[in-house]
């Protein structure tokens, strides 16, 4: 099984979903991957954020990380956005995806 996470910002995923992922990747012996729409910028140097991100990842067991590098807080839906999103779902296969709520009231999510 190929499960995919989609967050917004870097550490979006761990607040959400971390739990449930490492169960994933290490009890269900899923292939996990995660997706990180924006640069995380408005949070603090994205370099840092890329890097802790990253850190993360590995001890959650992910298998790829993809950072698609929108500006933060300036994400907008649009063709172009979905096209590059749906891409990583293709790429991965993802058999589950786990991502914001559609009513969560941050513009990027």
């Amino acid at each position: 099984m190929n499960v995919l996470a989609i967050g917004a910002h870097p550490d979006d995923i761990e607040y959400a979903c971390a739990g449930t992922l490492i169960r994933h990747a290490h009890e269900g012996g899923a292939k996990v991957y995660l997706c990180i729409v924006t640069d995380g910028s408005s949070g603090g140097d994205p370099q840092v954020r890329r890097r802790e991100q990253l850190d993360a990842a590995k001890l959650m067991g992910v298998e790829e990380v993809f950072f698609l590098d929108y500006p933060d807080t300036e994400f907008e839906c649009n063709r172009e956005s979905i096209m590059r999103i749906e891409e990583v779902i293709d790429n991965v296969a993802a058999d589950t995806v786990y991502t914001h709520w559609g009513e969560d009231t941050h513009q990027d999510h």
